[in-house]
């Protein structure tokens, strides 16, 4: 084997060491942990899968132009890369398409596209989410009882991205990364009831509403006229729709700008959540997803009365159903 290396690849390695050992120094023990589980996979791949050979240049493509603050053009990219430029004008054309790169009409040089920026940003703020409201939920698992879920929407589901299990023997089937449907599940109806009614209109032309059960609302009518009801009182409410035996309440938490991006919910089988406990429990699942909302940054004006911080919370996510919070809205007639 030679033992002389390119001086080229040295480089390239030392400095993706580099920004990697400047990143997890940025990190929390919690994130650096979990990034050195991922890295130890990526060290230490399954040799009976092969990797993508394409896929394998895109991404080091990608940490080149990471290294250049001014972008690089498709003979500098076909240098450095030591590819042919057939091959190289090849994967700059399949992410400028996917919006991952931007190619500059002036200098013809490339740079990073919105679409990374968009990821990224993605990224952060779940990161952000779940710091902010850990301390909470776990409050609220140990205050109720109660299993607390966290979801955020993504592509037609209710994502779990935390998961709070309470002292005790009941463990639900849930976990972190599950997917949950947002007709019939507390998280899920949390978020949807915030959709713009376009996108919801879409939402069940494209995924239905899967009878999970007798319980579970099959009809869009009345599914909309229940989104109207959980944005007038706060939170949503799971009767067993989901799962026979269980229930669930949740309620949305909203963004700097106004935005729902979360929902947070407390479940439990029909012996801990019922009808004696309900209004304690969504006053209980309001404020704590409250808290969480000031910690991202949503500003409320306290002053004003709970039905109108709910139709305010409702306009601001760009809801036009004909009525919020039980109010004819006039405006766009």
């Amino acid at each position: 084997m030679n033992s002389v290396q390119n001086p080229e690849r040295i480089n390239l390695h030392l400095r993706t060491n580099y920004a990697s050992v400047h990143l997890l120094s940025s990190l929390n023990r919690e994130h650096v942990q979990s990034i050195g589980h991922s890295f130890e996979r990526l060290m230490m791949p399954d040799l009976r899968t092969p990797s993508v050979p394409s896929l394998q240049r895109g991404l080091a493509m990608l940490e080149i132009l990471a290294d250049s603050r001014k972008g690089l053009t498709l003979s500098n990219l076909t240098q450095r890369m030591r590819l042919p430029k057939s091959s190289v004008h090849a994967l700059l054309l399949t992410l400028d398409r996917a919006g991952y790169l931007h190619r500059s009409e002036v200098t013809g040089r490339y740079l990073f596209g919105t679409k990374l920026f968009s990821l990224a940003t993605k990224s952060v703020s779940r990161l952000e989410l779940k710091e902010q409201a850990l301390p909470s939920l776990a409050s609220l698992a140990k205050e109720t009882g109660l299993t607390v879920h966290m979801a955020i929407p993504e592509r037609g589901t209710a994502i779990l991205i935390e998961k709070i299990d309470p002292p005790g023997l009941i463990r639900l089937a849930t976990w972190p990364g599950k997917q949950m449907d947002l007709h019939c599940t507390g998280v899920g109806k949390a978020l949807l009831a915030y959709l713009p009614q376009e996108e919801v209109s879409t939402l069940i032309r494209g995924y239905g509403l899967p009878q999970h059960n007798a319980r579970t609302l099959s009809s869009a009518k009345r599914l909309r006229e229940e989104l109207v009801q959980i944005r007038e009182q706060g939170y949503s409410y799971d009767d067993e729709e989901d799962e026979v035996g269980l229930r669930c309440i949740g309620a949305p938490v909203f963004d700097r700008n106004r935005v729902c991006i979360a929902a947070i919910s407390v479940a439990g089988t029909t012996a801990q959540i019922h009808p004696d406990n309900l209004d304690a429990l969504s006053r209980k699942i309001r404020q704590v997803a409250d808290t969480v909302s000031f910690q991202m940054g949503f500003l409320a004006d306290l002053s004003i009365t709970r039905r109108n911080r709910v139709s305010s919370f409702a306009k601001a996510s760009r809801c036009d159903d004909a009525t919020i919070g039980g109010q004819d809205r006039k405006e766009s007639e």
